[in-house]
């Protein structure tokens, strides 16, 4: 999940996210969260304040981050699902809050 502290869509979205790794908590999954914002500190507050989660990274550089142009990040937030070699299986999938078919194509992964 590409995202930054300032999107509000993100971190609603984020928020509800645990909720959904309870249903998948026995899967073999890792939630990575790469924030774009300019203000790292700003991030780990809010993961924190929401127990949120997950692995977290930030990348500089905002929308300029090599990553976020390698991904061909255009909106936020930002889904990809990788699979267990590390290449990407789907981008922009459903997000969690649409939890029954991102469940579906998990489970497809990991099949």
């Amino acid at each position: 999940n590409f995202w930054a502290g300032w999107c509000k869509q993100c971190v609603g979205e984020m928020m509800g996210e645990n909720k959904f790794k309870d249903l998948l908590k026995n899967k073999p999954l890792e939630w990575v969260y790469v924030s774009i914002d300019n203000d790292p500190a700003a991030d780990q507050a809010i993961t924190e304040k929401f127990k949120i989660r997950g692995k977290f990274t930030h990348v500089k550089g905002g929308w300029y981050a090599k990553e976020v142009q390698q991904y061909g990040v255009s909106g936020l937030p930002a889904y990809y699902l990788i699979d267990k070699d590390g290449n990407f299986a789907r981008q922009h999938p459903p997000p969690p809050t649409n939890s029954t078919e991102l469940i579906l194509a998990i489970e497809k992964l990991l099949n």
